[in-house]
This record gives structure tokens, sequence and C-alpha cells, in this order.
């Protein structure tokens, strides 16, 4: 998840000035209401505390009609972070591809269901892979699982085949080649 990159907190009221402890944040010519006040000041804490949660919550598994509220919820929940660092909500943003590596494959992976090409344009697009490895993922296979993500501190996230009632598992689309 990306970090935000505004005046980190926690922030304070002075008066009509929000503050942090090094910088003044934001002034106002008419004081918000004491309620608008303290939801301003919390935000980056609430920011924090949503991107964690979210990062051990994973991604929701397929949309059913007995996880409909919940899928939604973490749809906002995922929208509201988008906002608060400026960004596009996911489901309004172009394909997002990750290049994967092992000791004897590269994988490409995608969220949801795409087709091959698809995955390799987005990847070169995105600087995941350069153009001249085209050739190499196309003669890939390409399959399309259920996987969950674990963060693990200090170290990039891992990424595992799960089954598909799994808490957090996600479809995924992948193109993977040996090398």
């Amino acid at each position: 998840m990306s970090e935000f990159k505004g005046k980190k907190g926690p922030w304070s009221w002075v008066g009509g000035v929000l503050c942090n402890e090094s910088y003044i944040v934001g002034r106002f010519e008419s004081p918000p209401s004491s309620e608008d006040k303290a939801l301003i000041a919390a935000a980056p804490e609430l920011l924090e505390a949503l991107q964690w949660a979210m990062r051990k919550i994973g991604s929701y598994t397929q949309r059913t009609s007995s996880n409909q509220t919940y899928c939604d919820q973490v749809d906002k929940a995922n929208a509201a972070i988008a906002k608060a660092l400026g960004r596009q909500p996911l489901q309004e943003r172009e394909m997002e591809v990750q290049l994967i590596k092992s000791d004897d494959t590269k994988t490409l992976m995608a969220r949801g269901e795409h087709d091959m090409e698809s995955i390799i344009d987005a990847a070169i697009a995105a600087d995941e892979i350069d153009e001249s490895y085209r050739d190499d993922y196309l003669k890939g296979t390409h399959s399309v699982t259920w996987m969950r993500a674990t963060p693990r501190d200090g170290y990039s996230t891992w990424y595992y085949e799960a089954k598909e009632a799994s808490r957090g598992a996600f479809k995924a689309s992948l193109v993977t080649i040996l090398w």
C-alpha cells in the first residue's frame, strides 16, 4: 500500500490553524465545527489504521449473495484510502500487474480474470517487464486461480494459492515462465 505523502500526524488545532509538531497543516477563514475539527485532526491516524486493517484483511473473496455487505465495505475502505492518497479507487484504475519472482519462475499476476495478452500489455505499460520479454511470456502458461496475500514485515508480500472459500482469497490471472 502507498504511504501518505502529506504532512504527518498527529495533527492538533491552535485556534483556526491545524498544525502538527513541525508545520502548519492548514488555515481556515472560518473555523470548522468542533466535530469537524476532531475528524480532521484524527485523519492521519485513521488512514494509518485503515491501511493496517486492509493489509490484515487482504482482498475479499468472489462477491456472492451471502457476502455482499462485506465486499461493499471492503470496497468503501479501499476507496477511502485511495481518496486520502489522491488516487483513483481500484475499480476505476487500469489493471495492476505484479511481477513475482521465485528461484525458477517469473509470474505476472493481475487480480481478476484477464487474458494472457492483456496481462502482458499491462505489465509492459507499468514497466514491470521490458517489451523485449513479450514473446517469452506469450510462450508461458496462463491460469486463473484463487490466491491469498500475506504481508511480511520487512519483506515483500507472499502470495500463494488458496481455496475459493478462504478468508481473504481473491481470483487472480497468472502468466508464468521458467527462467
